[in-house]
């Protein structure tokens, strides 16, 4: 049924009656009601939600007033055709109309959630941890909203690893949140910001990339400021930042600020130090400057390294290394050869680059390659020298001695490319006096 009374033990905190450890996981739900939620717990602790599959009208999972909260492995869909009704895929909250405790410790992770007007609704809620959730066919990935009730909609937290399909991040209201290596693809507005009635302040945004929004990567209603943002990629969006306010930082105050795709464009004189551009950006069109920005796109994904076809030949020849076939999403900026010749460790540099192998052996050559921002791949190859060429014999000057007499057969001046291993001397009696 839609209501588990009674679950747990039953304790009272801070005035409100709680019940401890509650436990919703592997169920199917099925859902035409327009109403509610299919999962809601209020007023409890130690809960666990996970694995959940709810297809729905409605809202999908409502936490209110609960602590220690995992919300985990759910899939989430709305079967929603009204425009009228707007229920959200997860809603955090207190309860009692905004008078009863924010939840508090809540970890949203590894849960898809589709079709929903707002994907996950912040409404009141301290030391959340989103991360490795898919939201997509949204308005909004993620809102963090104030409803009337003096709800403060996050306080600590952490949003990683995040991918957003053609929806962004609502936020009006929003203080000491790290926003990191999270994907937003095709909204309309990648971060919006409304601080008009609760503070945004102290959230720092970094290595996220915002791409193909139609209208704006960032907006900027009003902040209050002290937001950091950098390690960010802006791709191809409409606009990439509306003015944002004057004490919000577009760097690290250091050496690195956000990749600008359309940097080239606005400083065509600018030159490239090291992984920066040396013409500080304007953000937004405003005075807010990204002191350092970036020349190369930041990733934390690692290239792809391909040595090459294993190949082998005759000893004595130069042999091509050859790592063209390996790949990256920005830029490869240095390849390494490694292997031991000769009982010594070789290291070659270059894309491609040759040596001479003059030993025969099989050599495993490993190349090692890296890009802009210090991520690694390696891939082995192997080169195969053979000795494919006949030895020279030389069995020495003819020697006349007489009967009886002992002599020495001398074979020293024979040669081969790689080592004379067998030696053989063979005597015509027919050709002797």
């Amino acid at each position: 049924g839609r209501w588990s009374r009674g679950l747990g033990d039953v304790y009272k905190r801070q005035g409100e009656w709680m019940t401890r450890g509650i436990t919703i996981e592997y169920n199917m739900v099925e859902d035409e009601a327009t109403s509610w939620s299919d999962i809601m717990v209020r007023y409890a602790e130690d809960i666990r939600i996970v694995g959940n599959e709810v297809r729905c009208q409605g809202g999908a999972i409502s936490i209110a007033a609960a602590n220690n909260t995992l919300i985990s492995g759910n899939t989430l869909t709305s079967t929603n055709t009204n425009a009228s009704i707007f229920y959200p895929g997860i809603i955090i909250s207190r309860g009692k109309q905004g008078q009863g405790l924010p939840a508090r410790n809540v970890t949203i992770e590894d849960c898809s959630l589709k079709g929903f007007e707002r994907g996950i609704s912040i409404r009141a809620a301290e030391d959340i941890r989103i991360t490795d959730c898919t939201v997509e066919d949204a308005d909004a990935g993620i809102e963090f909203i104030d409803v009337g009730f003096g709800d403060v909609p996050m306080v600590d937290g952490l949003i990683a690893e995040c991918t957003f399909y053609g929806c962004g991040l609502d936020i009006e209201g929003m203080e000491d949140v790290t926003f990191m290596d999270n994907t937003i693809l095709g909204a309309d507005v990648g971060l919006y910001f409304n601080a008009t009635t609760h503070p945004i302040w102290d959230n720092l945004f970094t290595r996220n990339i915002i791409k193909d929004c139609s209208e704006y990567g960032l907006s900027f209603n009003s902040t209050n400021g002290t937001n950091r943002f950098h390690l960010n990629n802006f791709i191809n969006n409409a606009v990439h930042s509306s003015t944002p306010d004057g004490t919000d930082g577009f760097d690290d105050g250091l050496m690195y600020g956000n990749y600008w795709d359309d940097y080239e464009e606005r400083y065509p004189d600018a030159n490239v130090t090291g992984k920066v551009w040396d013409i500080p950006y304007g953000v937004g069109g405003g005075t807010v400057m990204d002191m350092y920005p970036l020349a190369f796109a930041y990733d934390t994904q690692a290239p792809v390294a391909n040595a090459g076809e294993q190949q082998g030949g005759e000893v004595g020849s130069t042999y091509l290394l050859n790592g063209t076939g390996s790949w990256d999403d920005g830029v490869i900026v240095r390849y390494t050869w490694t292997f031991t010749y000769a009982d010594t460790p070789v290291e070659l540099e270059g894309e491609t680059t040759s040596f001479p192998f003059l030993l025969i052996g099989s050599y495993a050559v490993t190349l090692e390659v890296e890009d802009a921002w210090g991520n690694t791949d390696t891939n082995t190859t192997m080169v195969h020298i053979h000795d494919l060429t006949d030895p020279t014999a030389d069995a020495g000057d003819d020697i006349e001695v007489g009967t009886g007499v002992e002599f020495t057969l001398d074979g020293s001046a024979s040669s081969d490319r790689g080592v004379i291993v067998v030696w053989e001397w063979h005597v015509d009696p027919e050709g002797l006096d």
